[in-house]
């Protein structure tokens, strides 16, 4: 199947933005790969350390990482975990993709109760191309159900069809599947792409999941660095791919020291898993519970999905790889719907008005410059609210002057920069209160971090 690759540009518009486009990692040439690493314990990479597992160490310092991010609630297995990063769902619950199971093949479903559109979904939609290598047959149940059959129609700009992967592997060696993923890169130059390497797994199933450094569990993840070295080089030795080229490094779930099995969700050693991306625009070194303050870091613990201290989670892949790639999120999801997720700090008015003055009304509205930036209106006059970045945090209070006695501000909120609605009163994701004073409206807004990409503005309107 042919693709095409079309976005929208910035024109003339694009140097001036360059910064805000740069820390809101929207890129018009972005890729993504995401390696899932079968079995990964994060302190299997700890224990080994940078002279010996240096391509994971290069994740952490080039990268924004956790060491303490989490599977999937209720499944710490392989096919249910795998199913949540590509839908953004949980396994189960009224928003769960229902795949409990972990086997199966091509004719197993994920729509059952339902189609699960994938990430897939929406990058071939919008005329990206996609691919998904996998080391173990079980996997062929996303083929199955992404297919030219199960598929749902494309219903977004030019019809590319119904199968979601242009190109599927499945049941593979490593080295087979590193080498297949090389050589697929290089000559279809695939947009998004989920590379499954197994070892670490089947090492901890045929010998478990000791620590030991001379333990086949432990020689098998230094096998995974070795792979890893050879996506850097491939990322590093190709134009192309060089300076546009997102990594999102995870697992299913990891294992535990004298077992063979990672079946019980309730062990933390199960449960706890290593997060990390990389690429242009990411934090170098950066610890992603702290520059995303909406995520908890839930220390030893197993919050559910109903606690309100959510950890990161691997179900957020898909969801973030699309925000990489500036695609909008998985139809039905619910895990980084919002795709707030961060990989750099937030930026604020000054790194993106370098020398404005805050209190100054540079485009003449009547509104001071950080009051235009806040309500989403260029202090510059340029009226693209959908490229100003997230509002973040903190207790805010504007006071928003009429431009003229017969009109006044109208507050409108937006999640994506082009949807816009009102700001209502009541509304449980933001506490709002507005009072009227001699010039103009007084607004006291408190935002939750845990929606750090609202925004908001000012539209004017006759006064009734």
């Amino acid at each position: 199947m042919s693709h095409f690759r079309g976005r929208d540009t910035l024109g003339i518009m694009k140097l001036r933005m360059m910064m805000i486009l740069a820390l809101m990692v929207a890129c018009s040439e972005a890729r993504v790969i995401v390696i899932s690493v079968d079995g990964l314990r994060p302190d299997a990479i700890t224990k080994l350390g940078p002279e010996l597992v240096p391509n994971f160490y290069r994740l952490r310092e080039e990268g924004a990482f956790t060491d303490n991010a989490r599977t999937d609630f209720d499944y710490s297995e392989t096919l249910p975990n795998h199913a949540s990063m590509i839908t953004g769902r949980p396994v189960s619950g009224e928003c769960g993709h229902g795949l409990v199971v972990n086997f199966g093949g091509i004719t197993t479903n994920l729509h059952v109760d339902g189609y699960k559109a994938s990430m897939f979904d929406v990058a071939h939609d919008h005329g990206f191309s996609t691919a998904l290598i996998a080391g173990k047959g079980k996997f062929a149940a996303f083929s199955g159900s992404y297919d030219e059959v199960k598929g749902a129609p494309d219903l977004v700009g030019v019809d590319n069809g119904r199968d979601k992967l242009d190109f599927f592997q499945a049941n593979s060696t490593d080295p087979l599947s590193v080498s297949s993923f090389i050589g697929g890169l290089r000559a279809l130059r695939w947009d998004l792409t989920m590379l499954h390497l197994r070892g670490p797994d089947i090492a901890g199933h045929s010998a478990d999941w000791s620590l030991d450094l001379a333990s086949p569990y432990l020689l098998s993840v230094r096998s995974m660095d070795g792979f890893l070295g050879e996506v850097f080089e491939l990322i590093d030795s190709t134009p192309w791919l060089g300076g546009s080229t997102y990594l999102i490094v995870t697992s299913d779930h990891g294992g535990t020291a004298g077992t063979y099995t990672h079946l019980d969700a309730e062990i933390q050693t199960n449960y706890t898993i290593p997060f990390f991306v990389w690429g242009p625009g990411v934090k170098e070194g950066g610890d992603l519970y702290e520059i995303n303050p909406g995520f908890v870091d839930p220390a030893r613990s197993r919050p559910g999905f109903n606690s309100p201290s959510q950890p990161i989670r691997n179900g957020m892949v898909g969801n973030l790889a699309l925000q990489l790639m500036d695609l909008p999120p998985i139809p039905g999801s619910c895990l980084n719907l919002a795709q707030q997720f961060r990989v750099n700090d937030a930026p604020d008015f000054q790194m993106l008005y370098p020398g404005l003055s805050l209190e100054s009304d540079d485009n003449g509205n009547g509104l001071a410059n950080f009051a235009d930036y806040l309500l989403g209106a260029d202090p510059l006059g340029v009226d693209r609210p959908d490229l100003l970045p997230a509002m973040d945090g903190p207790l805010l209070v504007l006071n928003l002057r009429n431009n003229v006695s017969d009109v006044g501000p109208f507050v409108e909120i937006s999640a994506n920069g082009q949807t816009w609605g009102p700001l209502l009163d009541g509304a449980t994701f933001l506490r709002k209160e507005a009072r009227e004073t001699r010039d103009g409206v007084r607004l006291t807004l408190k935002v939750p971090a845990l929606l750090p990409r609202i925004l908001l503005r000012q539209v004017m309107e006759p006064v009734r």
